[in-house]
């Protein structure tokens, strides 16, 4: 059957996540206010606050868990970041990198900066 392609089954062990929402794209310029209060996290009424872009650099980025599973105390998540930005060639490719690439790593000057393997880095 026609509309049961592309349909996800979950599986015994792994959810698989989808991060992308059911939203209705419809024409929002015929939306009367009540309707607009309804769904004020539409894309379509503000765009703003689903872009992955930085608007102060023009960086992409991309954060996206791939598998959680679930278990007793802690589930497993695997999720991966990219950023165009990056100057890092991690496991999965240039940009790429994943919660569970934590580093140290030394500078010339003798820093030591921490990457948290989701972009973020302290030094």
């Amino acid at each position: 059957e026609a509309s049961k392609i592309g349909d996800k089954k979950p599986s015994i062990r792994a959810e698989l996540i989808d991060r992308r929402e059911n939203f209705d794209f419809k024409d929002t310029e015929n939306l009367s206010p009540e309707e607009k209060k309804e769904k004020p996290n539409s894309p379509a009424l503000n765009p703003a606050i689903y872009s992955n872009v930085l608007l102060h650099s023009g960086e992409f980025i991309w954060d996206d868990v791939d598998i959680r599973i679930p278990g007793r105390g802690f589930d497993f998540v695997f999720q991966r970041t990219y950023r165009s930005q990056a100057i890092y060639s991690g496991p999965l490719g240039w940009g790429w990198d994943h919660n569970y690439n934590k580093r140290l790593v030394e500078l010339y000057s003798g820093d030591i900066i921490y990457y948290d393997g989701t972009g973020r880095r302290e030094r």
